[in-house]
């Protein structure tokens, strides 16, 4: 029996001024570069709901998600603070990610992460389809977002991670 739920997210928020984030170039924060801790790291930004800032790395076990989510999340381009999602392709059609929660530090996993993840891999092109499946904290979810300006990002999971 298949114990899958889906819920909508509505519209990703890509409007820095709508995030916050303080940001002053094209009209969405996409890779954007930021010097943290002596390296330049390129963070994508996105809101459904709370501010995520999403980086792309080569290595997901060897990044120290505690120091560098810390340092980014509380940067001051962030007014209202931002989680931050560390997320690598694993193929045309998954992820596999890690995440610091705002207020919480390194945290296994939050649907709405999970949603913001996918979304920005589908807007960043990562993936060919508008789907991909994340895994977080041990967790799967899959992200459909049909890359459209009125489209809704729908996330779908076990019904005991959707609580």
């Amino acid at each position: 029996m298949n114990n899958n739920i889906s819920v909508s997210f509505g519209k990703p928020i890509t409007a820095p001024y709508l995030i916050p984030v303080l940001y002053n170039g094209s009209p969405m924060c996409i890779n954007n570069p930021l010097l943290i801790d002596g390296e330049i790291l390129k963070v994508t930004v996105i809101s459904l709901g709370r501010p995520h800032g999403v980086l792309f790395v080569d290595d997901l076990k060897s990044v120290d998600v505690k120091k560098i989510g810390a340092l980014l999340g509380t940067n001051a381009i962030f007014p209202k603070g931002a989680s931050i999602i560390f997320a690598k392709k694993q193929d045309e059609e998954s992820l596999e990610t890690r995440l610091w929660q705002h207020g919480e530090g390194e945290t296994a996993y939050t649907n709405e992460a999970a949603a913001v993840a996918g979304t920005v891999a589908i807007m960043l092109n990562k993936t060919c389809i508008t789907k991909v499946k994340v895994t977080m904290g041990g967790n799967s979810f899959l992200t459909e977002w049909g890359r459209g300006e009125n489209d809704e990002v729908i996330l779908t999971g076990k019904k005991e991670l959707m609580d």
